[in-house]
């Protein structure tokens, strides 16, 4: 993982069990990276109610947690990102919350922790944090067990196991 987060991305770390997943995600191709996720599951495109939240964010998680079995780095990131975003009642102050932080720094951190189960009860209000970059610098001292090099403008991604 790069120290410093890069201008116009946001680091998006998720503590999945005693599993660490990170990447820095270009800012300007969130909204289509998400969709692209998305497309296909059953109701994850649009939320707009507690009871809407349930039915989409459950194919999203068992998205993650295939991908967290299968080491996918970048689906992980994206899908903890997805829920974060829309997990009401404070998905709309999420989103602007994090888009003023790019805003005025240029970079995000985002950091998203659930247990091992993956249960949508364990992504909980309380279990992620949308920061300036300069708060990231905590998981840039941990030994990633796999580097994935980035290629074609993609990020630099790790998993690392606890």
């Amino acid at each position: 993982m790069q120290r410093s987060i890069p201008d116009g991305h946001v680091r998006v770390s998720v503590k999945f069990g005693s599993r660490w997943f990170a990447a820095d995600l270009p800012v300007s191709q969130l909204r289509s990276e998400m969709g692209r996720l998305t497309h296909g599951l059953n109701g994850a495109r649009h939320v707009d109610q507690a009871r809407g939240f349930v039915t989409a964010a459950m194919p999203v998680i068992d998205l993650l947690r295939s991908a967290a079995a299968g080491k996918d780095v970048r689906t992980v990131c994206l899908a903890a990102l997805w829920v974060v975003f829309h997990r009401p009642p404070d998905a709309q102050a999420a989103q602007d919350f994090f888009l003023e932080i790019i805003e005025f720094g240029g970079c995000a951190w985002v950091g998203v922790s659930a247990d091992e189960s993956g249960s949508l009860a364990s992504f909980s209000y309380d279990s992620y944090d949308i920061a300036p970059a300069h708060l990231a610098e905590v998981d840039t001292g941990l030994q990633a067990r796999e580097r994935l090099p980035a290629h074609d403008n993609r990020p630099i991604t790790a998993v690392i196991d606890g």
